[in-house]
């Protein structure tokens, strides 16, 4: 595995301010976010629970988790949507929280003023999203972000002919030829280790990357079933279904009014 594998993939980096009201319902992707709310007023919803986010706290929200979001008064935040590797989780999937630092404040600061530069400087900026993004999973217990049993190596093998070409992975046969395996030992293997079968791989490998290209293009739907290895729209829109519990038009249209269309106060 390289070392590219072991780093968490960053989608969006943003900074928004006077966010208001906020209103997310029910919110599930495959992406975590990291929140920074610089002013108080927004809250997460999970459950019955309510969470208000504080302006001393890092606050980190891991995938696949459903929460809402609404705000009493406009607020200021600075967020990033990112994939951690896949090998990690966190037990119980709950929100992390951790102290926020001058130096993490400052970093905020710079990567904002980068942006708006007449002489822009991409890599830099997008070196400190990165640190700002590292200093948080950082300052969060070890313990806290735990490791996957480690896969064989002919599994390894196998997933990584499955991610190189996504949209049209390999039959099992030839998965299980390239592996040196008998087709029944190498699915038996593949399911003991990641508990899915490879096509269950490679379906929920392809959906979470339609989630993004949903989330961060302006790609019709047909052209990300396409892009995605998926037959035609139809067929595409009901895996998604299936995995997400929502229909990717709606999807689509959920992410932009978070990510885009945020409803602002004038300036």
């Amino acid at each position: 595995m390289s070392y590219a594998e072991e780093r968490p993939i960053i989608h969006l980096t943003d900074h928004q301010k006077k966010i208001y009201p906020w209103v997310q319902k029910n919110l599930q992707t495959p992406f975590w976010r990291c929140y920074w709310n610089v002013t108080a007023g927004g809250f997460l919803k999970i459950g019955e629970e309510e969470m208000m986010l504080r302006t001393d706290l890092i606050y980190i929200v891991p995938g696949y988790l459903h929460f809402s979001t609404f705000a009493e008064k406009p607020f200021e935040q600075y967020y990033i949507h990112f994939t951690p590797p896949e090998k990690y989780f966190i037990p119980g999937g709950g929100i992390l929280t951790a102290p926020i630092t001058e130096q993490w404040k400052r970093h905020w600061r710079e990567w904002e003023m980068l942006g708006k530069s007449l002489q822009k400087d991409f890599f830099r900026r997008e070196l400190l999203a990165e640190t700002i993004l590292a200093e948080a999973l950082l300052a969060m217990p070890k313990e806290i972000m735990q490791t996957r049993l480690e896969l064989s190596a002919v599994i390894k093998q196998a997933i990584s002919m499955i991610v190189k070409d996504f949209s049209s992975p390999p039959k099992n046969e030839i998965l299980a030829r390239e592996c040196k395996m008998e087709l029944r030992t190498f699915l038996r293997r593949f399911r003991t280790e990641t508990g899915e079968t490879p096509q269950q791989y490679s379906r929920r490998l392809r959906t979470e990357k339609a989630c993004e290209y949903l989330s961060y293009t302006d790609m019709s739907i047909e052209e990300i079933a396409e892009k995605t290895g998926f037959p035609d729209r139809y067929y595409f829109s009901r895996v998604f279904y299936q995995l997400q519990n929502i229909p990717p038009a709606t999807f689509r249209r959920i992410q932009k009014e978070q990510i885009y269309k945020q409803p602002h106060l004038t300036e």
